[in-house]
């Protein structure tokens, strides 16, 4: 058992030691002894002291009183007095009830008479730290229900702030169905009825209907009463109507029953949830699926019904759509083979039949993996389905999201096999010197011709038959008649005074004439240049053959711009050939060739001739002939700074018989055309728009036309490329 520590403190040492004797005496150990207020309260701090018998008659600057006062109260060390019985013993009852009255401020927790009897010293020692021990242990425990309710408070707090945080309706009810807590949203939905204390009387304030908003509730078959008659939750959807909701709102209601003893539940918690809106938007919802549905089976018809194919496939390769016309002209439908495969897959080639196409050339991957867009490019498919082959013209374009991720692409395309074979035939024809060539000498000739004539007969109807010089001639007649006094004539007469604003009128008339005929004899002038310029042409084209032969393709660049020379310098156009880069020889019908040159050298002179009959600021006239090898393509440019190309023309460029030119045939870039996709490859007009020039570019695959390796490019020099002309 521990040692229990007394601090004596006496008025005297003496007195002091006397305590000290009798108290070890009793068993007890004395942790100290002083003689002084001051001291006492410094001895007690120390921590050792169990208990302090202290003098209450100690004076000084601090008593004994006020000693015991500050150990009791800041230091919660037990506190016995020490007072001597001045009567003797008969009177020590009535000193210590004195002491008591006076120090009971202090809260001592015994006294002790003097002379001492130490066993009821002992005992009051004991009892005084036996009521200390009390005091102690009911403190904490004070302390302790003091914590509890403070946290049960704070827990309250938090929790009508969470319950008021939320946005269903909650209502607490205990056995008597009391309301015991209404959260705000309970508040807000169901009006000042919810403060009424009586579950029952704030029900009955509601008119409850089925969710079909028409069939009442019995409000004894209420969630709420329910589930305070069960041990089960009840959940229903419903309608409800009130004084402080007369347009009434759709409500999910929860009524959940709290606890449960033999006597049925302790009371019930009901959650209510306003669904108006919701059922709103479902019923929105509801409406717009059945449109998108409605509009997907027409759009789906559509795509079913259209001849085109339609192939649509994720970013990953997966085909998500394909309709029967894709199908149908590919001779398959959707394939799990991966995308490196699917040029095998399909029999994807070329347009020359023989070339097969890589799956990355595809225009489909393209679209996804390049983000590329494709129009109107002609491939060649052949596969069991289709062993004899078709021809399909395709557009593809990249899936985008919202971000602008690639996430997947479309492609769509059509059989063109029956034109492909017609403009085959037709590319035949000019390759062997035959129909289109002469269709394209006779057009331009016989415009020219006509052209010329109109003008030559204008000319002549102006000069045969000229009211002009009868005018004339009627002045000077009138002039001769009065030429002895011709000066009175011209004051005095009538006549003599319009003398002088017929001539003025004359000479008006004769100018605008002047500037008709002058109009005239520039177009029969252009025109018979015209003339020359196709006969030139057509002879240079019909001095070579018509095989494949080994071509200098800087010399067939500068020799197309010879045969056109004519035109250039009346156009005093600068033109540039560049041919760095680029192979020296390529193997090629060297007819066709040039005579696909020649035709994009006077289109884009024609460009220019455009160009300056509508702008007067334009800059200097020039054309860039340029050639160079890519990763598969030779890339032949021929760009002007002439008139350019509206955004709507440029896919109708190479079509038969389309010119935006004042004077043109509309054959010159359709045999071109013809040409480059005869021989496997790709034909461009890229321009900027009205105004701003244009670039015609060829692309002829390599494998098909090169004959040696490339040479190693050549530093531009300080003058960069040659000039061939300028």
């Amino acid at each position: 058992m521990a040692t229990t520590n007394i601090l004596i403190v006496d008025r005297s040492l003496e007195g002091a030691r006397h305590l000290e004797q009798g108290v070890r005496g009793l068993g007890y150990a004395v942790c100290g002894v002083a003689t002084c207020g001051r001291e006492a309260v410094a001895l007690a701090g120390a921590g050792e002291a169990d208990l302090v018998l202290i003098d209450a008659a100690l004076r000084g600057e601090m008593s004994g009183v006020e000693a015991a006062a500050e150990i009791g109260a800041r230091l919660a060390v037990p506190v016995v007095f020490v007072v001597d019985d001045a009567a003797g013993t008969g009177s020590g009852t009535r000193s210590a009830a004195g002491c008591l009255h006076r120090h009971e401020a202090c809260r001592p927790f015994g006294y002790v008479l003097r002379p001492m009897a130490w066993r009821q010293v002992d005992l009051i020692i004991r009892t005084a730290l036996a009521a200390h021990a009390r005091e102690r242990a009911l403190a904490a425990e004070r302390r302790a229900l003091r914590q509890r309710l403070d946290r049960t408070e704070e827990f309250n707090l938090q929790l009508e702030s969470a319950f008021d945080c939320l946005d269903d309706a909650v209502i607490l009810l205990d056995r008597e169905r009391t309301a015991l807590f209404p959260n705000a949203a309970a508040r807000t939905l169901c009006g000042d009825a919810i403060l009424n204390p009586d579950a029952d009387r704030w029900l009955d304030e509601y008119e409850l209907f089925e969710a079909d908003g028409t069939t009442p509730v019995d409000p004894d078959e209420s969630p709420l009463r329910k589930a305070l008659r069960s041990t089960q939750a009840v959940t229903a959807d419903m309608f409800v109507r009130s004084r402080h909701r007369p347009e009434g709102a759709y409500v999910n209601v929860t009524a959940k029953p709290l606890g449960g003893d033999p006597d049925g539940p302790r009371g019930g918690m009901l959650i209510v949830r306003e669904v108006t809106r919701q059922r709103e938007r479902d019923a929105q919802l509801h409406d717009t699926l059945a449109e998108l549905r409605e509009q997907n089976e027409l759009i789906d018809a559509a795509f079913k019904s259209i001849s085109d194919g339609i192939v649509v496939a994720n970013a990953e390769g997966m085909f998500l759509y394909v309709n029967p016309a894709a199908e149908q002209i590919v001779g398959m439908g959707l394939t799990d083979a991966p995308q490196e495969q699917w040029s095998e897959k399909y029999g994807a080639f070329y347009p020359d039949r023989v070339t097969p196409m890589p799956s990355e050339d595809l225009p489909l991957l393209r679209a996804i993996r390049r983000r590329e867009s494709v129009d109107e490019e002609d491939l060649f498919i052949r596969n069991p389905g289709r062993p004899d082959g078709v021809y399909i013209r395709v557009s593809a374009r990249p899936l985008l999201n919202d971000v602008g991720g690639v996430r997947g692409g479309v492609i769509v395309f059509r059989d063109v096999t029956v034109r492909r074979f017609a403009e085959e035939a037709l590319t035949n024809a000019f390759a062997e010197g035959r129909s289109e060539v002469l269709d394209t000498l006779v057009h331009n000739i016989g415009n020219a011709i006509t052209s010329v004539t109109t003008g030559v007969e204008t000319l002549r109807r102006t000069l045969a038959n000229d009211p002009l010089q009868r005018s004339l001639s009627s002045l000077a007649a009138a002039l001769d008649e009065h030429r002895d006094h011709w000066l009175e004539f011209l004051r005095d007469d009538a006549r003599g005074r319009q003398v002088l604003p017929s001539i003025l009128s004359l000479a008006a008339h004769y100018e605008a004439r002047g500037r008709a005929l002058m109009k005239t004899i520039q177009r029969v002038r252009n025109r018979a240049w015209r003339i020359a310029d196709v006969i030139r042409t057509q002879r240079e084209i019909d001095s070579a053959g018509m095989d494949r032969s080994n071509v200098d393709l800087k010399g067939a660049l500068r020799n197309a711009v010879r045969v056109v020379s004519e035109s250039l310098d009346r156009a005093r156009v600068r033109t540039t050939v560049d041919c760095r880069g680029a192979p020296r020889e390529i193997r090629i019908r060297e007819s066709r060739f040039h005579q696909a040159l020649v035709n994009l050298i006077k289109n884009a002179v024609e460009a220019i001739d455009d160009r300056g009959a509508t702008d007067g600021r334009a800059p200097a006239p020039r054309i860039r002939i340029r050639a160079w090898s890519g990763d598969r393509y030779l890339n032949l440019e021929v760009a002007d700074n002439g008139i350019g190309i509206p955004s709507t023309d440029s896919s109708l460029l190479f079509a038969p018989g389309y010119t935006t030119k004042r004077n043109g045939s509309g054959l010159g870039l359709h045999s071109v055309a013809n040409f480059v996709i005869g021989s496997g490859g790709r034909i461009q007009a890229l321009s900027d728009g009205a105004g701003k020039g244009t670039t015609m570019r060829v692309m002829l695959p390599l494998s098909s036309v090169l004959v040696a390796a490339p040479p190693a490019p050549a530093s531009a020099g300080r003058n960069g490329p040659a000039r061939e002309r300028s």
